[in-house]
């Protein structure tokens, strides 16, 4: 099923398998990088995801103030999923937001 309740991102889902597939999909606007996360987790939370694929290649560089409110606001809400698997795609071009990911999975 694919799902375009959130317009910055690409999203599908498979039902039978719980399995969410998301990609960036607002190019460099960042503006609504916050509200379409939040709409995310609900989206994740309603469907009772178990396993995702993030593919943010095409997501700029996250910014420092996004990287806090990640890490302090929205991971923490994520937690309550019961993912058994969590997949992110990132081209190795994109070293900033590898190491601001690295960071805030550790």
């Amino acid at each position: 099923m694919i799902i375009t309740d959130i317009k910055e991102f690409k999203i599908q889902y498979d039902e039978p398998l719980r399995f969410l597939r998301v990609e960036w999909a607002a190019g460099r606007d960042m503006r609504r990088l916050r509200a379409a996360l939040e709409q995310l987790s609900q989206v994740a939370i309603r469907l009772q995801v178990t396993h995702g694929l993030l593919a943010v290649d095409t997501l700029p560089d996250i910014s420092a103030y996004d990287q806090i409110w990640l890490g302090s606001q929205w991971l923490p809400k994520m937690a309550g999923l019961s993912l058994t698997q969590a997949v992110i795609v990132l081209s190795s071009g994109k070293v900033y937001n590898q190491q601001a990911i690295e960071t805030l999975l550790t």
